[in-house]
Protein backbone atom coordinates (compact mmCIF):
# COMPACT_ATOMS: atom_id res chain seq x y z
CA UNK A 1 0.00 0.00 0.00
CA UNK A 2 1.69 2.94 -0.97
CA UNK A 3 1.22 6.68 1.12
CA UNK A 4 -0.19 9.15 -0.49
CA UNK A 5 2.58 12.19 -1.23
CA UNK A 6 2.24 16.03 -2.50
CA UNK A 7 4.45 18.32 -3.13
CA UNK A 8 5.97 20.90 -0.27
CA UNK A 9 4.98 24.02 -1.21
CA UNK A 10 4.51 25.26 -4.40
CA UNK A 11 7.64 23.17 -5.83
CA UNK A 12 8.34 20.40 -4.32
CA UNK A 13 10.06 17.89 -3.79
CA UNK A 14 7.27 15.29 -3.45
CA UNK A 15 6.78 14.17 0.78
CA UNK A 16 4.49 11.68 2.06
CA UNK A 17 1.24 13.12 3.93
CA UNK A 18 2.24 10.95 6.32
CA UNK A 19 5.42 11.97 8.39
CA UNK A 20 7.46 10.63 11.71
CA UNK A 21 7.73 13.39 14.00
CA UNK A 22 10.52 13.55 17.18
CA UNK A 23 8.25 12.79 19.76
CA UNK A 24 7.80 9.10 21.58
CA UNK A 25 10.23 7.06 21.38
CA UNK A 26 12.82 9.52 19.68
CA UNK A 27 12.29 12.27 22.44
CA UNK A 28 14.30 9.83 25.02
CA UNK A 29 18.15 8.75 25.62
CA UNK A 30 19.02 5.59 26.20
CA UNK A 31 15.84 4.34 23.90
CA UNK A 32 18.40 3.50 20.77
CA UNK A 33 17.18 0.02 19.87
CA UNK A 34 13.39 0.77 19.99
CA UNK A 35 14.24 4.20 18.20
CA UNK A 36 16.09 2.26 15.59
CA UNK A 37 12.81 -0.14 14.94
CA UNK A 38 10.24 3.02 14.72
CA UNK A 39 12.57 5.14 12.03
CA UNK A 40 13.57 2.17 10.07
CA UNK A 41 9.75 0.27 9.89
CA UNK A 42 9.12 4.74 8.33
CA UNK A 43 11.44 4.58 6.05
CA UNK A 44 10.73 0.90 4.74
CA UNK A 45 7.31 1.52 4.95
CA UNK A 46 7.74 4.32 2.68
CA UNK A 47 7.44 7.76 4.73
CA UNK A 48 9.73 10.57 3.18
CA UNK A 49 8.82 13.21 5.88
CA UNK A 50 11.22 12.93 8.97
CA UNK A 51 10.84 15.80 11.50
CA UNK A 52 13.41 16.30 14.38
CA UNK A 53 14.21 18.90 16.97
CA UNK A 54 16.97 20.29 19.17
CA UNK A 55 14.31 19.83 22.26
CA UNK A 56 13.09 16.16 20.97
CA UNK A 57 16.20 15.36 23.27
CA UNK A 58 17.65 11.98 21.61
CA UNK A 59 15.85 12.43 18.26
CA UNK A 60 18.82 13.81 16.46
CA UNK A 61 21.12 10.91 17.78
CA UNK A 62 18.22 8.55 16.49
CA UNK A 63 18.12 9.66 13.13
CA UNK A 64 21.65 10.19 12.76
CA UNK A 65 22.40 6.57 13.72
CA UNK A 66 19.92 5.73 10.88
CA UNK A 67 21.39 7.58 8.27
CA UNK A 68 25.11 6.21 9.43
CA UNK A 69 23.82 2.80 8.62
CA UNK A 70 21.34 3.85 5.73
CA UNK A 71 22.98 6.40 3.66
CA UNK A 72 21.37 5.10 0.65
CA UNK A 73 18.17 6.10 2.34
CA UNK A 74 19.10 10.11 2.52
CA UNK A 75 18.15 10.55 -1.54
CA UNK A 76 14.66 9.47 -0.05
CA UNK A 77 14.06 11.17 2.92
CA UNK A 78 12.93 14.64 3.64
CA UNK A 79 14.57 15.84 6.64
CA UNK A 80 13.52 18.51 8.73
CA UNK A 81 14.56 20.04 12.24
CA UNK A 82 14.01 23.26 14.60
CA UNK A 83 15.52 25.27 16.80
CA UNK A 84 14.29 27.34 19.67
CA UNK A 85 16.65 30.19 19.53
CA UNK A 86 15.42 33.86 18.91
CA UNK A 87 19.52 35.19 18.22
CA UNK A 88 21.60 34.36 15.10
CA UNK A 89 24.39 33.19 16.68
CA UNK A 90 22.75 30.72 18.90
CA UNK A 91 20.50 29.45 15.71
CA UNK A 92 23.83 28.78 13.83
CA UNK A 93 25.69 27.05 17.01
CA UNK A 94 22.23 24.81 16.97
CA UNK A 95 21.92 24.32 13.16
CA UNK A 96 25.77 22.90 13.19
CA UNK A 97 24.99 20.41 16.24
CA UNK A 98 22.05 19.27 15.04
CA UNK A 99 23.84 18.52 11.64
CA UNK A 100 26.81 17.01 13.65
CA UNK A 101 24.19 14.86 15.88
CA UNK A 102 22.55 13.46 12.34
CA UNK A 103 25.76 12.95 10.53
CA UNK A 104 24.29 15.51 7.67
CA UNK A 105 26.13 17.97 5.55
CA UNK A 106 22.42 19.38 5.57
CA UNK A 107 18.85 19.68 6.03
CA UNK A 108 15.99 19.98 3.47
CA UNK A 109 14.23 22.50 6.11
CA UNK A 110 15.61 24.33 8.81
CA UNK A 111 12.48 25.83 10.97
CA UNK A 112 11.78 28.21 14.21
CA UNK A 113 10.97 26.02 17.03
CA UNK A 114 7.40 27.09 19.40
CA UNK A 115 7.09 30.81 17.70
CA UNK A 116 4.11 32.13 20.16
CA UNK A 117 4.36 35.78 20.39
CA UNK A 118 4.70 38.97 18.44
CA UNK A 119 7.92 39.83 20.58
CA UNK A 120 8.90 36.66 19.70
CA UNK A 121 8.43 36.98 15.72
CA UNK A 122 10.13 40.80 16.14
CA UNK A 123 12.73 39.39 17.85
CA UNK A 124 14.13 36.95 15.37
CA UNK A 125 13.36 39.22 12.66
CA UNK A 126 15.69 41.75 14.15
CA UNK A 127 19.39 41.89 12.63
CA UNK A 128 20.56 39.93 14.98
CA UNK A 129 18.04 37.97 14.74
CA UNK A 130 17.69 34.28 13.88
Amino acid sequence: MAINTRLFGRTGPSVTRVGLGGEGVLRTHGRGREAAGVIEKAASSGISYFDSAKAYAGSQGYYGSFYRSHQEDRSTIFQTSKSAAREYHEARADLRETLEFMGLNSLDLWQIHDLRTRGELEEIESPDGA
